[in-house]
């Protein structure tokens, strides 16, 4: 008995002196292998590493200062032909890095909205691309270069339909120089929306969610080709003069060829308007605020010299030579 008591008072003395060491254990999260991206890697290394960027940022959840901004969105209805719509809105990328956000956060933004749609289900889409012509464009040709060259071929060949809202000169211009790289069929898909009601060939521009202030500029707009219309009927001004000019010209049409916005008077225009329109104005809804009432025709003011000329020669009423009569009158007595 002795002798197995002291066994057992070694054996806890042991076992107290040296407890047991646990075993380490470590567990090592491994994302899901996505076989797209995979091959997307070796040739577009950039697209693959924005997207990747997104997810990391989507996991950390660290996108909201990112959505705040608004820049890209997932419109809330699909196009008339059911395809997804995505909303670009290039103007708040100023107020984007205002706040820390950077032209790099909000592409991987995009990345992540459209992956899913348009490269992992292969399925088509539409853009909508809304401009403002009050600001200076951010992104130039060579943004639209890179971004082009950088996506999969699937963003060009699923895109049905790209409407841009209120494009100016400068854009349409961008789009003219990047032609040597854009296939026939892009042409096709292409929607210049001058005013808002222009999208309903594609969409349902009453459902899609455009901002107040989109909408706002576009009745601005409505406004200030009404005033050039009197103006031109009136006579006090011409289609390349006068005092709206070029600049306020079919939805911004005439903004600078570089990408500048347009003249401080036109946004001025829109500030005093926009502030008429506000409630307990005593311009708001007035008719024509923004110029004069529309004069009657007046065929003075619209008739130059040439027209006068042609006048003239119309009142000169031809005189009809009855030749029969004149050889009977020349013949002699005899018949001859």
């Amino acid at each position: 008995f002795f002798t197995q008591w002291a066994a057992m008072s070694s054996d806890t003395s042991q076992a107290t002196e040296h407890p047991p060491v646990a075993e380490e254990v470590r567990l090592e999260l491994i994302e899901p292998t996505d076989p797209l991206l995979d091959d997307l890697a070796h040739s577009h290394q950039e697209y693959v590493r924005l997207y990747k960027a997104a997810l990391v940022a989507q996991r950390e959840n660290t996108l909201g200062a990112v959505e705040a901004v608004g820049a890209v969105q997932r419109a809330p209805i699909n196009d008339k032909e059911g395809r997804p719509i995505f909303l670009f809105y290039p103007s708040r990328l100023a107020a984007g890095e205002a706040e820390g956000v950077s032209l790099e956060q909000v592409m991987s933004h995009a990345l992540l909205l459209m992956h899913s749609t348009v490269v992992t289900r292969d399925s088509a889409y539409t853009v909508v691309w809304v401009t403002n012509n009050l600001e200076p464009d951010r992104l130039g040709y060579f943004w639209f270069r890179s971004t082009y060259k950088m996506v999969p071929r699937a963003y060009h060949k699923n895109m049905r339909s790209l409407c841009i809202v209120h494009p100016s000169i400068s854009t349409r211009l961008t789009l003219l120089m990047l032609s040597y790289m854009l296939s026939t069929t892009f042409w096709e898909k292409l929607v210049y929306a001058d005013r808002i009601e222009f999208l309903d060939e594609v969409l349902d521009y009453k459902t899609v969610g455009l901002p107040s202030d989109v909408i706002m500029y576009d009745k601005f707009l409505d406004k200030e080709m009404e005033t050039q219309a009197a103006q031109m009927q009136a006579g006090m001004g011409s289609t390349w003069g006068g005092t709206n000019s070029l600049n306020s010209f079919g939805g911004g049409f005439g903004a600078g060829l570089t990408g500048e916005a347009l003249g401080s008077t036109h946004e001025s225009r829109f500030e005093e308007w926009k502030h008429g329109q506000q409630p307990g104005s005593s311009s708001a809804g007035a008719a024509g605020s923004t110029g004069p009432a529309a004069m009657p025709y007046n065929r003075e003011l619209n008739c130059d010299d040439e027209e006068e000329e042609s006048e003239d020669d119309d009142d000169e009423v031809p005189r009809i030579v009855d030749v029969t009569h004149e050889a009977e009158t020349n013949q002699d007595p005899a018949g001859r």
